[in-house]
């Protein structure tokens, strides 16, 4: 019995035992674990091992309830060396999302993308982030300059007034790369597209002619050479609705050899997960075939993948309103309806907001249950001490009773003050036992409704915790 109510108290006053990841992110709070991480991590770029650089970035980033920029920085840097390139550009772009983002690393983040974007051969998502939207400004980097090299010789022939020369250039480029549909490619052709003006515009009145007297294959392929030397405001504006009535009314417009052997290789491309490749191929077979709709809805869809919604609505629309398929066109829809709301600024600011409110939210969050979690430790801990008390009033009282049961006394008023010794230790090692049990159970709940743990959490603009999923190149 003695020896039951001593491993009770001692229960009772003991302070339990916490999980594992919630004393690592008490220790993560203060900033050690995170320090040492990154310092490690550091070393390692330094001996020539992104790879393992990258992990340890990795780690921070997931234990660090707020990252800043510049670790996000290091992270990608490490994951770019080391070949990484999806994950490279998932870090760079959480990297964005920061606040503040000294300019510095705003730079070196977005110059980053532009690189491992480019390095993929996905021109247009590399574009939006290059720090100095210039012609020029994309020509510095390496991995673009061998691309647009060719739009760079003819705009520069068609300022010179070369305009033979510079639409020579162009349509080579055309051939290499395609269809352009980003906004700065377009804008970046304007001069050359001016020096096209004529002869797209002899090109049109031609296609007019032949639409007038019933040759509509004629016509359509008239319309395309237009297409390809007007830049889509233009040609929306003046000649896309003659361009589709013709397709509607002329035998039903199949692909060339040449545009069918190119989609077999987009095919191909896609499968081995080359998504630059297959882009460049299926902008090629929209140049070449601007009426085909397959090569549209195609090219739509990849550019949406790559999150160029306003050049895949464009390609979408076209492909609704040149396509003979219900079945398709029906699932196109649902698309554009979808592409509509990610390509308008304004619904993408609010979710923007709406996702930034939900990380204030959970901050808020965290540091009520941060909170509420100390006052739960400070109970638990007052708990212990008083358990400690009663543990040794109970200790005092089982003794006294021993000496009593004993009778190893001299007189009389020794017994009763031993059995009245016996009684207030007893007493008040109940009232101690009791007290520290409710303390003990009170802070408790208290700490485990207050857990904090420290692993990642989702978020939609990359706020604290961060999905680990993103990080390691779930986003293209």
């Amino acid at each position: 019995m003695r020896a039951a109510l001593l491993a009770a108290l001692c229960l009772v006053a003991c302070t339990p035992f916490y999980r594992v990841d919630e004393a690592h992110g008490l220790r993560v709070a203060d900033g050690e674990e995170r320090v040492r991480l990154q310092a490690r991590a550091h070393e390692l770029m330094s001996l020539g091992r992104p790879g393992a650089a990258a992990e340890a970035y990795q780690h921070a980033v997931e234990l660090d309830p707020d990252p800043p920029a510049e670790l996000f920085l290091s992270l990608a840097q490490a994951r770019a060396a080391d070949g990484q390139r999806a994950p490279a550009r998932a870090a760079a772009r959480l990297g964005l999302t920061r606040n503040p983002l000294p300019p510095n690393t705003r730079r070196g983040l977005r110059e980053l993308l532009v690189r491992q974007y480019a390095a993929d051969g996905l021109i247009e998502p590399a574009l939006d982030f290059l720090p100095e939207p210039s012609l020029e400004g994309a020509m510095r980097v390496s991995e673009l300059a061998q691309v647009l090299g060719p739009l760079a010789d003819a705009d520069q022939l068609a300022r010179a007034g070369r305009g033979t020369e510079s639409l020579a250039r162009y349509e080579e480029w055309l051939a290499a790369f395609g269809v352009p549909t980003h906004r700065l490619l377009v804008g970046w052709s304007g001069n050359v597209l001016r020096a096209a003006a004529g002869p797209a515009g002899q090109a049109a009145l031609e296609a007019d002619r032949a639409a007038e007297e019933g040759r509509f294959d004629e016509a359509v392929a008239l319309y395309a050479l237009v297409f390809r030397f007007q830049s889509p405001a233009t040609f929306d504006a003046s000649v896309r609705a003659r361009f589709e009535t013709a397709c509607a009314r002329a035998a039903e417009p199949g692909a060339t050899d040449e545009v069918l052997a190119l989609t077999a290789k987009a095919s191909d491309a896609l499968g081995a997960n080359r998504l630059g490749e297959a882009l460049g191929l299926y902008r090629r077979a929209v140049a070449s075939a601007p009426w085909w709709p397959e090569a549209r809805h195609n090219l739509a869809l990849l550019l949406a993948q790559v999150e160029q919604y306003a050049e895949a609505l464009r390609h979408m629309q076209a492909f609704l309103r040149l396509s003979r398929d219900p079945a398709m066109t029906a699932r196109a829809q649902a698309r554009v309806i979808e592409w509509e709301r990610r390509a308008d600024p304004a619904q993408a600011e609010q979710v923007r907001a709406e996702a930034q409110l939900r990380e204030a939210d959970l901050t808020r969050h965290r540091s009520r249950a941060r909170a509420w979690r100390d006052r739960g430790f400070v109970l638990m801990s007052a708990g212990a001490v008083v358990g400690a008390g009663a543990v040794a009033c109970a200790v005092v009282g089982l003794r006294t009773n021993d000496q009593v049961r004993a009778g190893n006394f001299d007189t009389g008023r020794d017994i009763l003050l031993a059995t009245e010794v016996g009684k207030t230790a007893n007493t008040l090692g109940t009232i101690l036992a009791v007290t520290s049990g409710a303390l003990v159970a009170i802070g408790l709940p208290i700490v485990l409704f207050s857990l904090d743990p420290a692993a990642p959490q989702v978020s939609v603009v990359g706020g604290p915790g961060f999905a680990g999923f993103a990080v390691s190149g779930v986003l293209p």
